[in-house]
């Protein structure tokens, strides 16, 4: 039995990292990065999907803020940051890559939203998302709902290109 539960974990842990190449970097990050993978697969099937539509590549950075690029072959990539990685939170990690999935959606499909509206968008399907995510941190769904209110506000001025 035991040697049952090993095959299937390692074919899990494959089919993950094969949807989606994740970098070696730091202490244990791809580890994270792939315990991330499967939180959103086993919390939220259409939040899931929609990650494996849209991401195909997930990189690493010593920034403070996670974000998406565009390489040198046209893929568009989340980069997670340091500063992400280090707050050692699966959920959050889980958070970061359904958010920035929603960014590399846009870009992709060419919507025509200005930074704000796309910052609103991407926090209200990752809002959504953490709905579904048991024993969320409080904190995260704190700083979700700051940042929601951030881009609201800064929609109904000019303070937003």
């Amino acid at each position: 039995m035991k040697a049952l539960l090993l095959l299937a974990g390692l074919f899990l842990g494959s089919t993950l990292s094969a949807q989606i190449v994740v970098d070696q970097a730091g202490d244990n990050w791809k580890v994270k990065v792939d315990s991330a993978l499967q939180r959103i697969r086993e919390c939220d099937t259409t939040a899931w999907k929609f990650v494996t539509e849209n991401v195909k590549h997930i990189g690493f950075w010593n920034g403070t803020f996670s974000t998406t690029e565009l390489d040198n072959n046209g893929q568009w990539t989340v980069v997670i940051s340091s500063h992400d990685i280090r707050l050692n939170s699966i959920n959050n990690l889980a958070c970061v890559i359904v958010h920035e999935s929603y960014h590399i959606y846009a870009a992709t499909h060419h919507l025509t939203l200005n930074v704000c509206e796309e910052e609103l968008a991407a926090y209200t399907f990752e809002q959504s998302f953490q709905s579904h995510i048991p024993n969320l941190e409080t904190w995260i769904d704190s700083s979700t709902i700051h940042w929601l209110e951030l881009y609201k506000r800064r929609i109904k001025t000019t303070d937003c290109k």
